[in-house]
């Protein structure tokens, strides 16, 4: 558990209210390398299946968008 909090102490939720989080890490000649998805666990399941599509697609290197209808708009509809 230290070793692991040593490693990734940039990689921890900034706010304890959020649905979910994605980090990861990103090497210009490879691409994103690693990722890493936080989820509350206070969300009802079908919510936290919509949010983890949402995380995936993050670490799968997508960002928001402004389309209300979509996966990736920010908030949770």
């Amino acid at each position: 558990f230290d070793e692991h909090n040593a490693k990734y102490t940039n990689a921890k939720s900034p706010n304890s209210s959020l649905a979910g989080y994605t980090t990861y890490t990103y090497n210009s000649m490879s691409g994103i390398t690693n990722a890493t998805i936080w989820l509350n666990v206070n969300l009802a399941t079908s919510n936290a299946q919509y949010i983890l599509r949402h995380e995936f697609s993050h670490a799968l290197g997508l960002s928001h968008t402004s389309n209300v209808n979509s996966i990736m708009f920010a908030t949770a509809n």
